[in-house]
């Protein structure tokens, strides 16, 4: 056989060869599409039981797996959004936007989603939940309250009275009182269809975890601190890091969330990503990552000397005498320890509760703190 027919054999064979591996790979995928989605539509099934026994939390973990395996799937995220709606988690939020385009969406559970969103104050991602509300359910009493509601929050108050007028609600007129109270204030129950009160305070928390801005994150955390809603708290500082993972504030926060919520497994990993000195101009936080790194690596002398530099650095940082007086102790030198908060003078009242926790181990009485 001459070289030339060798070679075009050759060609061809190879062309086979590649055209055969091509196939397989495409009938593997769709041989592994198949199944996924079988198995996704067996989970779905399974999580329906779930609802309708009103497990919610089984109906939102059999749910969000069925997702994983087919997530293009709209009856699945409609199914995960209502279930957690029913326990008032703020991911429900995320999960009702991927079902907007649900042909069967529930509207009186849609409602109160858009209410609360609303209610928020988050009026473009309230918007997108009202407008497809008046698609599927335009002639109801409560969306178009609703929409004269979302109106009032604009301050589209032409926009306002020329609608009200149109569906025969009632006029709103610009006075003194913020549009958005008048529609819904306590007197006009008789004739406003909207819920007699506001959405539960936890599900409006947990909208405004879902859907807070970078700019509202800082007087939000305050809040779910002062509040002790520490799970939210957890949300939100997740939610923050995504976007900026490096982020210390949001990273001593979300420590302290776990702190506050007895889950020290998820503490170190936190505490490694946190470079020393980065909170140093925050003393409260800085002596909380001290007070940490004590309590799940034990005594450390770098760590001390760390700490003893600090103290002589700010030497009116009290927070720093009080974790240094914890290292010593744990290095075996309770005189040196106690001798650190001997003259300091009461705590104040707004203390934190790592540090209140601290004095007491170094002697300091109850009744000072």
């Amino acid at each position: 056989m001459r070289p030339r027919t060798i070679r075009k054999v050759l060609i061809v064979g190879s062309l086979l060869a590649a055209s055969v591996i091509i196939a397989g790979l495409v009938l593997r995928e769709k041989i592994r599409t198949e199944i996924n989605t079988f198995r996704s539509d067996r989970l779905l099934e399974n999580a329906h039981v779930a609802f309708a026994e009103e497990d919610w939390t089984d109906a939102a973990r059999l749910g969000t797996a069925a997702h994983y395996l087919n997530p293009d799937n709209p009856e699945i995220d409609l199914l995960v959004a209502r279930s957690l709606l029913k326990q008032r988690n703020p991911a429900s939020v995320t999960w009702w936007k991927r079902a907007l385009s649900h042909p069967g969406l529930p509207a009186d559970e849609l409602r109160s989603v858009t209410y609360a969103i609303l209610k928020q104050g988050d009026i473009p991602e309230g918007l997108l939940f009202l407008n497809r509300l008046m698609e599927i359910d335009p002639d109801n009493p409560e969306t178009q309250q609703l929409w004269l509601y979302a109106l009032g929050l604009q301050r589209r108050l032409g926009s306002a009275q020329a609608y009200a007028e149109q569906v025969d609600l009632r006029r709103v007129e610009p006075e003194d009182e913020p549009v958005d109270k008048q529609i819904i204030s306590s007197d006009e129950k008789d004739d406003s269809n909207l819920p007699d009160e506001s959405p539960p305070k936890e599900m409006n928390m947990a909208v405004a975890v879902e859907t807070a801005t970078a700019e509202e994150t800082d007087a939000l955390a305050s809040t779910l601190s002062t509040k002790g809603e520490w799970t939210l708290l957890q949300q939100l500082m997740q939610n923050r890091l995504r976007e900026d993972p490096d982020n210390p504030e949001f990273l001593v926060k979300l420590i302290g969330a776990y702190y506050y919520t007895g889950d020290p497994v998820q503490i170190p990993p936190l505490l490694e990503r946190l470079e020393h000195g980065s909170l140093e101009s925050q003393p409260v936080w800085e002596s909380f990552l001290y007070y940490l790194h004590l309590l799940t690596d034990g005594f450390n002398p770098d760590r001390h000397q760390q700490l003893e530099a600090m103290l002589a650095r700010y030497p009116e940082v009290f927070e720093y005498r009080i974790v240094l007086g914890i290292s010593f102790l744990m290095h075996g030198r309770p005189e040196l320890a106690r001798g650190l908060v001997a003259d300091m003078p009461p705590l104040p009242l707004a203390t934190a509760r790592h540090l209140r926790v601290a004095a007491i181990l170094l002697g300091l009485p109850p009744d000072n703190l």
